[in-house]
């Protein structure tokens, strides 16, 4: 939804492959070890490589510029599931810390979506009841564990149909 893929981004099996995996992090210690291991790196290769996966994206424009003037209005967070060792990189490339109040990772706290720990952890963190909460993801399965949870959700099935509900839930012209 904050990403997108780069439209001049050439297909790479490494990359992409770890980019997928990245999705299951909780554990990054594990998680590099197994990149590492499996695809025969060393850590200055590992770190390329993780470089070259943040650089793969770039923001979806239209979101970040509504979020940017929401923040005033609203608490905004993150609820990643991947690898906590990318978000340097994604700070650095992206205005997280000017336009969100927390990031939760599931590496970082050793769970994910679509396990509710992390939403109430999440909603527990801002002081909020989840009924108060909008989530989006493209992930059917994270969006109804978040409906079961109470929360507003938009399956963010691509970026015009998402930020059209996006802009017609919160009235944005």
């Amino acid at each position: 939804m904050l990403i997108k893929k780069r439209d001049n981004y050439i297909p790479n099996k490494l990359i992409d492959t770890a980019d997928t995996i990245i999705g299951s992090v909780t554990d990054d210690i594990l998680f590099a070890k197994r990149i590492k291991e499996n695809f025969n790196l060393n850590d200055d290769e590992f770190n390329i490589l993780i470089k070259n996966i943040v650089n793969k994206y770039e923001d979806y424009k239209p979101l970040w510029n509504a979020l940017e003037k929401l923040k005033e209005e609203y608490k905004l967070v993150i609820i990643n599931n991947g690898t906590a060792l990318t978000l340097p990189l994604f700070k650095k490339n992206f205005p997280i810390n000017n336009i969100f109040e927390l990031f939760v990772s599931s590496a970082i706290e050793g769970m994910r979506k679509p396990d509710k720990k992390i939403y109430l952890l999440t909603t527990s963190k801002l002081g909020i009841k989840p009924e108060r909460c909008l989530f989006m993801d493209d992930n059917k399965e994270n969006i109804e564990t978040a409906k079961k949870l109470g929360m507003k959700t938009i399956y963010w099935e691509n970026h015009n149909r998402g930020f059209a509900e996006f802009k017609k839930l919160l009235n944005i012209k």
